[in-house]
Order: C-alpha cells, then sequence, then structure tokens
C-alpha cells in the first residue's frame, strides 16, 4: 500500500509553526493523514480549518501543528461547512477551547489566517512564487509526521489531470506533491512581501512523473479570474 501522505523530494521545514504558515496535520481513523489550514472566516472572524470533505469524511482523530500533536474529535468542532462555490471544501468551525488553542499556536504568524481575494490581489500576487507545505513522508516507501515543502508557480490548465471547473493547475518547480497530500494548503506572495492563502492541494498524478496537481480556491477565485504570468 502507498503511503498516505508526502512530499516528494522537498525541502524540510525548519522548527516553529510559522514556517509552514498554517498547515495542520492529520491523522485520520483509517490510519491515513491529510491536511488543513488555520485560517479566519472573513465574514464572522471565528477561528476555523480548511480542509477537504474527503479528508473531514475520514474522522480526524489528532492534529498535528509543528512538533505538537493535539486530540481532534468531533468535540473540537461546532459545525462543517461546505463551500457554496467549491463543495469539495469543508470549513470547520471550532469550539471556543479549539480555537484558543489554535490562537495560542499561530499566535504572531504573519499572514498565516489572511485568504487571497481576487477583487483586491489579482494584480498584486506573484504566481511564480507560491508554495505548498504538509505533513507526510518524504520518499514512496516512508510515512512521517514532518512538515516539508515544495515551491510551486501557477501551470497551464493541459498540464493537470482532469481538472475541475473552479480549480487552478500548480506545477512544482522542485520536488513534487503525491498521493496522497489532501488538503495541504497552497500559499502564494504578494508584491508587498505579505503571503495569502489561496488553496488547498487535491488531485496531482506524480506517480506518472507529472509534478502538475490541482489546487481548489477558498475564496472568489475562478478560472476566468486568473491568468498566466
Amino acid at each position: 500500500m502507498l503511503p498516505a501522505g508526502r512530499l516528494l523530494n522537498s525541502a524540510m521545514v525548519s522548527s516553529g509553526v510559522c514556517t509552514g504558515s498554517g498547515t495542520i496535520g492529520f491523522t485520520t481513523s483509517t490510519g491515513q493523514i491529510c491536511n488543513g489550514a488555520y485560517g479566519k472566516n472573513p465574514t464572522t472572524g471565528e477561528t476555523v480549518i480548511y480542509t477537504l470533505a474527503t479528508c473531514w469524511a475520514q474522522s480526524p482523530t489528532a492534529g498535528v501543528i509543528g512538533d505538537e500533536t493535539i486530540p481532534f474529535d468531533s468535540c473540537s468542532v461546532t459545525s462543517a461547512t461546505a463551500s457554496p462555490l467549491y463543495p469539495t471544501v469543508t470549513t470547520l468551525t471550532l469550539s471556543p477551547m479549539a480555537s484558543f488553542f489554535l490562537d495560542k499556536m499561530f499566535e504572531g504568524c504573519p499572514n498565516s489566517d489572511c485568504l487571497y481575494n481576487p477583487f483586491v490581489m489579482q494584480n498584486a500576487i506573484d504566481w511564480r512564487k507560491c508554495y505548498t507545505a504538509s505533513y507526510g513522508a518524504t520518499t514512496l516507501g516512508e510515512m512521517g509526521g514532518q512538515l516539508n515543502m515544495v515551491p510551486v508557480s501557477l501551470a497551464d490548465a493541459t498540464q493537470c489531470f482532469n481538472l475541475p471547473a473552479g480549480s487552478q493547475c500548480f506545477k512544482a518547480t522542485s520536488g513534487t506533491p503525491c498521493t496522497t497530500d489532501n488538503g495541504a494548503p497552497l500559499y502564494c506572495s504578494l508584491t508587498t512581501g505579505e503571503t495569502v492563502l489561496y488553496g488547498l492541494t487535491t488531485v496531482n498524478n506524480c506517480l506518472s512523473g507529472n509534478t502538475a496537481f490541482n489546487v481548489m480556491p477558498l475564496f472568489g477565485a475562478t478560472g476566468t479570474e486568473i491568468t498566466l504570468p
């Protein structure tokens, strides 16, 4: 059986949660690893975790942030809401205790909860300066819980496998996401020097040697609003 989550030929993230922005790893009831992203609801300001519906369906039992392993169960989540634009994305609203813990963990981390907004950021984002971060192993035959990252950039849609409507195609410039770095957040730089959270990694075709992969946006972005640099 193939490992559940890895970034092949990736760079190990140095100690400290801020280096990986808001990446959260999950261990599920089936023994798999998937990922999510710490964030704030842009409307309510509540602490949330963005993940894929497929990850949430596997019943996460523990979360990993940096060197910390935290219990994670139904008591930690007050609601799980599908995105009205992209139903494959699930927003988890957290209990007060879980929110307090995550807020303290990511306190002082710059821009870990800032979502990309195409209406005000489209001309300020640098699609060549993006990265994805994931918990998992770095080789095909190894499973681990270390946070790793690979640099990526926007790619032509033809390079991705079964790209669904609304998704964007990205390509790793060193290493590659693989089966399955589900839910690994993708961050990009703005011309201001800030980092924004763009979306979550979904489908890839790494076993065929393809370094391109699908990313589902988290807020407002559609394929007609973005062009290659």
